[in-house]
């Protein structure tokens, strides 16, 4: 038995697929599993002068990402990182000395209960990269686990 299929129905179908694809890469479907949120503050480790003075960033320059939090939901975690902001800002303000300035923020989305190599990239479910305002620069759903 043979089917035919007109190219009017070929293209109805091909539409579909398409728009059914598009819509499971905008909402993927997440894993039945508690996670956890670690916001990674990353600051741009200056290096100074023999008066003090910092010196340029250009053409580079060293970040330390040790200033990190966990929060039990993505909410909750930029909401910590925007204090963080506003904190630094403050600071700025008020013409304070801010030693170690912002350069970005990642907030990576960690199961719990489940074996984790900290120092390995993309040991994640999701990561999403802020920039030093706290604005979501780019974002990622595809991790390695």
């Amino acid at each position: 038995m043979r089917l035919i299929i007109s190219e009017e129905e070929m293209k109805r179908m091909e539409q579909k697929f398409h728009e059914d694809f598009r819509e499971a890469a905008k909402n993927p479907p997440s894993p039945d599993i508690d996670t956890i949120f670690k916001l990674i503050v990353v600051t741009i480790d200056r290096d100074y002068d023999d008066e003090g003075n910092p010196l340029p960033l250009y053409p580079s320059f060293k970040v330390d990402a040790s200033e990190c939090y966990y929060s039990r939901t993505l909410v909750k975690a930029e909401k910590i990182m925007r204090k963080r902001v506003i904190k630094e800002q403050k600071k700025k303000e008020r013409n304070e000395e801010v030693h170690n300035e912002i350069y970005c923020f990642y907030i990576t989305e960690l199961p719990l209960e489940h074996k984790i190599t900290e120092y390995v990239p993309g040991e994640y479910l999701t990561c999403r990269a802020y920039d030093a305002n706290g604005l979501l620069a780019d974002k990622s759903k595809a991790g390695n686990i």
